[in-house]
């Protein structure tokens, strides 16, 4: 029996949702909204298989939801310690390129992060953000004629043993990634800013307070990115 067939694999609904509502009002140029997700799901690309990304067994006992977005690359685990920011912006010249969408989009994140004074941050293989060769971010996008839609998934605290339990080494994987696996590969933005506060201050944040420090960036630079949005793409 064809394992593909026999899953439900739904349409990513916050894709769905927010497509509508930026492109139904012909007044509003650009549309952002950055969300915590509500619950643990795994997300696959336009073209993900999942025979050969998931570990599809692991999924059905433990009832995790399924999606698929718009948008190309791997699958990815989100859950409460991502923070995903959709931007839908108008497709306003055709000259302009996928990687150049991408680079624009990469910035506006960046500069985000820099007023968190978190340095040192690169857009590797286009889709992706990384500090010192791990990654913090992975994004995708989707063009029509009428629009670009952005997505990107910030780690703020990654769950590296949901990503281990769920997802196989990728079939197609960054140069930059050598072959490692979930926990060499990919680092939280928490983690970042906890072990340059440690290093500036030779204080140790205790586990108690670092939930609600995870909380506390989440609010932050959704605030941040949503006003530099406005800025940037107005």
């Amino acid at each position: 029996m064809n394992q593909e067939v026999t899953i439900n694999v739904e349409e990513y609904p916050q894709e769905k949702y927010w497509i509508e509502k930026a492109t139904s009002n012909p007044f509003i140029k650009s549309h952002l909204t950055i969300y915590t997700p509500e619950e643990t799901c795994v997300v696959l690309g336009r073209s993900s298989n999942l025979i050969k990304e998931l570990n599809i067994s692991l999924l059905l006992k433990d009832k995790v939801p399924l999606y698929r977005r718009l948008g190309g690359g791997a699958s990815v685990v989100l859950d409460c310690g991502s923070l995903v920011a959709l931007a839908v912006i108008p497709e306003k010249e055709a000259s302009i390129n996928i990687t150049e969408h991408y680079k624009r989009f990469s910035d506006w994140i960046i500069a985000g992060l820099q007023s968190l004074n978190i340095a040192g941050v690169k857009q590797l293989d286009s889709c992706d953000l990384a500090i010192k060769n791990r990654k913090i971010a992975g994004a995708c996008l989707y063009r029509t004629r009428n629009y670009v839609m952005y997505s990107v998934c910030l780690l703020i605290e990654a769950n590296i043993n949901l990503m281990e339990r769920y997802l196989k080494h990728p079939p197609r994987s960054p140069i930059y990634r050598e072959n490692r696996n979930h926990g060499n590969f990919v680092t939280s933005i928490k983690d970042v800013i906890l072990s340059e506060y440690s290093v500036l201050y030779g204080i140790e944040i205790g586990e108690d307070k670092k939930e609600n420090f995870t909380c506390y960036l989440q609010n932050v630079l959704k605030n941040i990115l949503s006003k530099s949005f406005r800025e940037i793409f107005a």
